[in-house]
């Protein structure tokens, strides 16, 4: 018998066929698609940063600081077209954005995209590379 969760545990992927890591948020194994919701999170840096105070502290078993029920939730037109940005290039965001339902409210010159969705949630991506993406608005409270 393993020790190592063989599904993820927020989404119940099969861990046998997609990479898995451990969330900054608390203990939990993630699959990949759900690490790149938990990245868009707003409170993802904080997060981040208290794992990195607690180990340089000591705690070298720092629980975390909680997951956000968001994460626990089915994901929102924002966060769907986050996991599909995902790795790839930031020229591509306008066009997976526009398939999720996205619509551009941004500058295309601009080097922030800044999209909402039917559903109500929004999403800002800065074409860095990586691109990096924040949800700003969920699509349920």
């Amino acid at each position: 018998m393993s020790l190592w969760p063989t599904h993820c545990e927020r989404c119940g992927a099969d861990l046998s066929k997609v990479s898995s890591i451990v969330s900054k948020f608390n203990t939990e194994t993630i699959c990949s698609p759900c690490k790149a919701r938990e990245r868009a999170h707003p409170d993802y840096k904080a997060a981040d940063a208290a794992e990195v105070a607690a180990v340089r502290a000591g705690n070298m078993n720092f629980p975390g600081v909680g997951c956000p029920a968001a994460l626990h939730r089915p994901a929102c037109a924002a966060e769907q077209a986050v996991m599909a940005l995902d790795g790839n290039p930031p020229i591509l965001s306008h066009k997976i954005a526009h398939d999720h339902g996205g619509h551009s409210d941004s500058d295309p010159v601009a080097s922030t995209d800044l999209f909402t969705f039917p559903d109500g949630s929004a999403l800002q991506v800065e074409r860095t590379t990586p691109v990096t993406c924040t949800v700003l608005t969920y699509a349920y409270p």
